[in-house]
């Protein structure tokens, strides 16, 4: 497969995902603030939390346009490093914050952005090993 054709499929799979999952996030942690119900209940004694889940999620939102607008670019793999850099910041904080969220019963989303970097990495390995195996 044309590296260039496999970026473009990389960044608009994943910014689907993005799109999908964080418009999700935000109905849930909607639904959590005003309700109390579902996985984001606790929002509903401690509203502030949901003002940095808000943003956060309507960021990584725009991280997955941003990656739908790259892949449609001539040369689309630099926008692979904005996808893999996009999934450092959450991976750091689920480390740093397992505990605490192994408290209130949020699953680890470790697996998930370890994926998402590593297809990115993916993508832009074979970018960098077909360019210089011509």
């Amino acid at each position: 497969m044309n590296p260039v054709k496999f970026s473009r499929f990389v960044l608009r799979s994943h910014g689907t995902f993005l799109l999908a999952l964080t418009a999700l996030m935000l109905v849930l942690s909607t639904i959590g603030l005003y309700r109390g119900t579902g996985p984001f209940a606790f929002l509903h004694a401690d509203p502030m939390v949901d003002v940095g889940l808000f943003q956060a999620y309507s960021l990584m939102m725009v991280v997955g346009i941003a990656l739908w607008i790259g892949s449609l670019q001539p040369n689309p793999w630099a926008w692979d490093v904005v996808g893999l850099l996009a999934h450092v910041s959450p991976l750091v904080a689920n480390f740093m914050f397992a505990e605490p969220l192994a408290e209130i019963g949020l699953p680890s989303t470790v697996p998930l952005h370890t994926f998402f970097i590593a297809v990115e990495l993916a993508a832009l390995g074979y970018y960098r090993y077909s360019r210089y195996n011509q």
